[in-house]
């Protein structure tokens, strides 16, 4: 290892941050660098389409940590400054204004980018997509006057705009171009029930149907459809997903495919070089995954950074979580399905209380929690230890607890 005295982490979001206060945790003494392309000090993304757009939070109170913590625990921040160009042999991270900071461990967090709407219209005025704090900051502006919105996607944030706006009073249209929302990760049983939820607090939710043009002079006045449907508005908020960007690395020897791929330690093929958060592919029962929400860059951060403090002593094993906040209701998730061959339901859809389990060779591979909290941490461990439940139907007897409910049978 070089003596540079120094671990350096590219992104102050989530995962960054939480990787540099660990590393102060576990006893690292040297110096931590923590950079970013934005000027913010590192803050949280989950209220941009809830509390803060709402008002409900302020800026300071959606910081991760108190503008004192970075000195306090002499963590540098680097900010308004984009990585450019990774030198492995030498060490360092070229940056965009042409200075150079050499590193002992690097971890990349550099979380990924909204995906863009390429259709004529994006650029008028009052088209907004939200990822970061002055993305809200605006779209909540917009809001104070807007009487009609359209919202192009349903997913999780898209779906949170809808709630948020609706508790405003202003009249929303969702088009989505799937049957349901949320199709692809929670089928159509729970995406019709998404359906109904936002129905029946009063939005236009419009599916297999997409936007293929914003019309207005110079602010966006209306949405087109495929189908010619046109629809008035006075604002539009573009929620299609997030992408990859990884230029960071493409002149690098750094092996990536949909992501930066890294072992269970979070560490890349480099040694000393690791990667976490939206952007780590990283080994899961078997295959490579990537994964986009708030509890998984915390976590796995979290793990780099040990890793980096103490090689090769911790291994991410965390079963992927997320939550989604919408009217009445909170969804949690547990897993990764990306196909399941049966379903058992838990519960009463009617009463907005249920966990609905996604299964595949009798083994529990995602379970989404609707108001039910409490069954989270009995099937994270029925997951965890790949539990097989001979007859999966057991699953939704109300009468027996649920952690009661499983075979002694596994396959670890």
């Amino acid at each position: 290892m070089t003596t540079n005295n120094r671990f350096v982490i590219i992104g102050a979001g989530m995962a960054g941050l939480n990787a540099a206060a660990t590393l102060r945790n576990e006893g690292y003494k040297n110096e931590i660098m923590l950079l970013d392309k934005n000027s913010n000090l590192p803050y949280d993304r989950p209220p941009l389409s809830k509390g803060f757009l709402t008002g409900e939070l302020d800026e300071e109170q959606i910081l991760l940590r108190s503008p004192n913590f970075y000195d306090d625990n002499n963590i540098k921040l680097n900010l308004s400054r984009s990585a450019i160009r990774l030198d492995l042999d030498k060490q360092l991270v070229e940056l965009d204004n042409h200075e150079t900071v050499t590193w002992d461990k690097l971890l990349i967090a550099v979380g990924s980018r909204l995906r863009k709407l390429n259709i004529p219209g994006t650029e008028l005025k009052h088209v907004h997509y939200l990822k970061t704090k002055e993305d809200s900051i605006l779209l909540k502006q917009d809001l104070q006057s807007c009487e009609d919105i359209v919202i192009i996607g349903a997913g999780f944030i898209g779906s949170e705009v809808a709630a948020s706006c609706r508790r405003k009073g202003i009249n929303v249209t969702v088009i989505e171009a799937l049957p349901t929302p949320l199709r692809n990760i929670l089928g159509d049983r729970m995406g019709e029930f998404i359906a109904k939820l936002h129905r029946s607090n009063g939005v236009n939710l419009i599916t297999n149907e997409f936007a293929t043009e914003l019309t207005g002079e110079d602010s966006v006045k209306e949405v087109v459809t495929n189908t010619g449907r046109r629809i008035p508005c006075q604002a539009v908020v573009i929620g299609i997903g997030v992408e990859l960007d990884l230029n960071l690395i493409e002149r690098t020897e750094i092996n990536a495919a949909n992501g930066i791929m890294v072992d269970e330690y979070c560490e890349t093929n480099i040694p000393g070089v690791f990667a976490a958060g939206d952007c780590a592919l990283w080994p899961y029962f078997g295959e490579k995954i990537r994964v986009e929400h708030w509890d998984h860059a915390m976590n796995q951060a979290k793990t780099a950074a040990k890793n980096m403090f103490n090689p090769k002593t911790e291994r991410y094993n965390t079963i992927p979580y997320f939550w989604s906040d919408q009217y009445d209701v909170r969804f949690q998730y547990l897993g990764h399905a990306k196909d399941w061959d049966s379903t058992v339901l838990r519960g009463s859809i009617e009463e907005k209380k249920f966990t609905f389990f996604y299964l595949k060779n009798n083994k529990i591979v995602g379970a989404l929690f609707v108001n039910d909290p409490k069954n989270v941490i009995p099937v994270r461990r029925f997951i965890m230890q790949n539990t097989i439940f001979n007859d999966p139907s057991i699953l939704g007897d109300t009468h027996q607890k649920i952690k009661e409910v499983a075979t002694k049978e596994t396959n670890n």
